[in-house]
């Protein structure tokens, strides 16, 4: 079952969900997977551009959710929980491994005439100086 925000369904199963994870029981990381596992790993991969590295932020936001179950409140607000566990899992990552978007092909060639400088732009620079 897919959970959808604001309805009652989804509401229960939030409830459910969240209650699972107090008592934490493994049943919940699969229900959790099927529930948010989709959104979990799509926010990563916006954040991280890596289907691979989304799919591990999925599985370290289910683990975290495991450990810190009893850190939610709002079983309403279990989605947004997920989701900002995730987030910030994925920025970490990011800043650890120092991702950096990649450069157009027209960019780079930019990028590869301005890096050298010139003879004469080196000789200028140094009798100014």
């Amino acid at each position: 079952m897919v959970n959808r925000p604001g309805s009652h369904e989804g509401s229960r199963l939030n409830e459910r969900l969240a209650r699972d994870l107090r008592d934490r029981r493994p049943e919940v990381v699969d229900q959790l997977l099927v529930s948010y596992g989709r959104r979990i790993q799509g926010v990563a991969y916006l954040i991280l551009g890596s289907h691979a590295d989304a799919e591990e932020i999925v599985i370290d936001t289910l683990v975290t959710a495991w450990r810190k179950g009893n850190d939610l409140r709002d079983p309403d607000a279990l989605g947004a929980w997920l989701l900002r566990i995730a987030t910030r899992l994925a920025l970490t990552r990011r800043r650890r491994i120092g991702a950096t978007l990649p450069l157009l092909p027209e960019q780079a060639a930019r990028l590869a005439g301005a890096a050298a400088p010139s003879i004469d732009g080196i000789a200028l620079r140094d009798a100014l100086a």
